[in-house]
């Protein structure tokens, strides 16, 4: 069951908005077994990938602004992820465009969205939109 919750503290990221709702997604066993999961997040189900490093928790819409493509197969290391398709690479903290196909990347950065663990269960902040995603 999904309800929602209103933290005082986020420990890893940025403010995305004044007031963000948050979204208990459950526990999320895949999460801890590949270091990855994608969940369904709020009303729409909006696809979230939420990917678990050594650096921390990261949750980012699960969808490359290149071509749209899923980035739950996506290579991660440290705070970066590359996608499979043209090999965008992006940062987790922020969503900006760090290296890709070509020498110069042209497309939008990911939509980053807060995450955090809280009690064993996973619980996700969705930026309103691509200006309110965390910054690095």
């Amino acid at each position: 069951m999904k309800r929602t919750i209103y933290p005082e503290e986020f420990p890893c990221g940025t403010v995305a908005s004044d007031h963000p709702v948050e979204y208990d997604v459950g526990h999320v066993e895949e999460l801890f077994s590949r270091g990855r999961a994608v969940v369904p997040v709020g009303p729409d189900e909006l696809p979230v990938l939420v990917v678990k490093t050594r650096r921390g928790l990261f949750a980012v819409t699960n969808r490359c602004p290149h071509r749209g493509a899923s980035l739950d197969d996506a290579e991660v290391s440290r705070s970066t992820i590359t996608c499979a398709l043209h090999e965008y690479r992006f940062d987790l903290r922020s969503g900006r465009v760090t290296g890709g196909w070509g020498t110069r990347p042209t497309c939008d950065p990911l939509v980053v969205h807060r995450v955090r663990l809280a009690d064993g269960r996973l619980v996700v902040a969705l930026a309103r939109s691509r200006a309110d995603s965390p910054r690095a």
